[in-house]
Formats: C-alpha cells, structure tokens, sequence
C-alpha cells in the first residue's frame, strides 16, 4: 500500500471545477479565495463569477455580525476582483447599497434585488441614475 497523501490542491482544475459546480458560487467564492495560488485560480473561474446569488443570505440575519463580516470581506475582496466576469447578480434589498457602492458592475446584464420595499424604489433608483458607474451605457 501506498503511503502517499493525497491533497485536494493536487487534483487537476477541471476536476475541482467540477466538484465545486456543486456548491453555490457565494460558498466558492468565499471560501476559497486568496486561500492559494490554485485554489483562487479554481475559485475566480467564470463558471463561478459570472452569476452571483446573495440572495440566500436570511434577511433575518441581516444584522447579524457574522454576516456582516463575511458582507464585508465579500464587497471589499472579492467583488472588486471578479467584477469584469459578472453577467448576472442577485441581491437582498437591504444589502444594495452595500454591493452597489462595492465595485463598477461593467458587463452586468441582469440585476435582481428581492424583498424590495415599494417605498424604497424611488430614492434606490434616483441615487442610481446620479452614479452611473454601476451599469454600462
């Protein structure tokens, strides 16, 4: 018997692309950049940057300081670093201002926000339309 370890970072990229299809992109992403070298190669793939989901974050957590924390570390570290890649991206309403303000979204072509307030539509879409970095024109 062989006494050799076997080591994720040792599997061939289309094999960890594989088995990482399984997970959502959010836990990809977050779980695995800046990790190593491969890990973040894997991780920035378009297969994992081109539509993003946030919406299952629980809005009952919204105020959570975990959740925030990993907010905040996604936002800051990784949105700006995949923000070429992204076509598609969904969101919480109340964490809009918080992505939206977090990188320049060039080649967005859908945008979702779920549990949008209708009251809350006038002054999120007027603070947009002076900023117009967020979609291409």
């Amino acid at each position: 018997m062989n006494n050799s370890i076997a080591r994720i970072v040792d599997l061939p990229d289309e094999i960890l692309v594989t088995i990482f299809k399984k997970l959502h992109s959010f836990d990809v992403l977050y779980s695995l950049v800046d990790v190593n070298k491969k890990l973040d190669k894997v991780a920035c793939d378009v297969t994992f940057t081109r539509s993003i989901d946030l919406t299952t974050i629980s809005l009952d957590k919204a105020d959570d300081s975990r959740i925030n924390a990993i907010l905040d570390r996604f936002c800051m570290g990784i949105l700006p670093r995949i923000q070429k890649k992204m076509e598609c991206l969904a969101i919480q309403a109340c964490f809009l201002q918080r992505v939206y303000h977090a990188s320049d979204y060039l080649n967005l072509r859908s945008f979702t926000i779920v549990n949008l307030e209708l009251k809350m539509t006038p002054n999120i879409f007027f603070s947009m339309s002076l900023d117009h970095s967020m979609f291409n024109e």
